[in-house]
């Protein structure tokens, strides 16, 4: 599904521009300003990828876990954007995020856990990011968007059956373009989250209702995000 919405919206990005014999360039002066600000808001999608210990539990069942649907999640933040040449600004994107995963469990022999385990989390962002721009085609301008990401996760549980930890580093990379309206400029960027570090809480202490099989079935657990924005600025 992520590869079909990739696959579609950088075609989309890429493709759409605004074209004609006399274009009328929408705010000519906008990408001379040494610093701007507006704000971002869209949607994205949230998913782990996981290696197994292949650690038997109690009864000697060996489990796995994969993650069969992905669920949209929200977010919004404020954008600054600093020019450092005529083909880069460096960009803070602070924000939230909302999302969650739905991890199936099942066994060597095809024993299925009854429901799937839900992880809620509600991400501070705080983005870094450089614009690495083209030259404007009329009122329309593609771009690059690459940096690093630190988000801290204000929703875990510690009652939950797989806990994570409260804080990830990622790189992000993506695609967008800027289109040049009357009032205002609006972009349209699509990003991969990759997140370095294994999230899953491993000695977490027992709590009421506790079953320990699930966190000793993952070895390491990684968190990946894909984006969806619309920018106005």
């Amino acid at each position: 599904m992520i590869r079909k919405l990739t696959g579609i919206l950088v075609l989309l990005v890429l493709a759409i521009q605004v074209r004609g014999q006399e274009v009328v360039e929408n705010l000519p002066t906008f990408d001379q300003d040494r610093l701007h600000f507006g704000f971002t808001l869209g949607t994205n999608f949230m998913y782990f990828t996981s290696v197994h210990s292949g650690v038997p539990d109690g009864d000697g069942n060996i489990w796995f876990t994969d993650q069969s649907s992905l669920n949209p999640g929200f977010h919004v933040g404020i954008i600054s954007s600093l020019r450092l040449n005529k083909f880069m600004n460096l960009r803070f994107v602070p924000g939230i995020s909302f999302g969650q995963r739905d991890m199936n469990f099942i066994t060597e022999s095809g024993v299925l856990r009854e429901s799937p385990i839900s992880v809620k989390s509600t991400f501070i962002e705080t983005p870094l990011l450089i614009k690495y721009k083209a030259l404007r085609d009329g009122n329309a301008k593609p771009y690059l968007v690459f940096g690093p990401n630190v988000r801290f996760d204000l929703a875990r549980s510690r009652k939950d059956d797989i806990v994570l930890n409260p804080v990830d580093y990622y790189f992000e990379m993506g695609v967008g373009s800027d289109f040049y309206l009357p009032y205002f400029r609006f972009g349209l960027e699509v990003r991969f989250a990759i997140g370095f570090n294994d999230v899953l809480w491993h000695d977490r202490p027992p709590t009421e209702g506790y079953d320990p099989r699930y966190t000793n079935a993952i070895s390491n657990l990684y968190s990946r995000l894909f984006i969806i924005s619309f920018n106005f600025e």
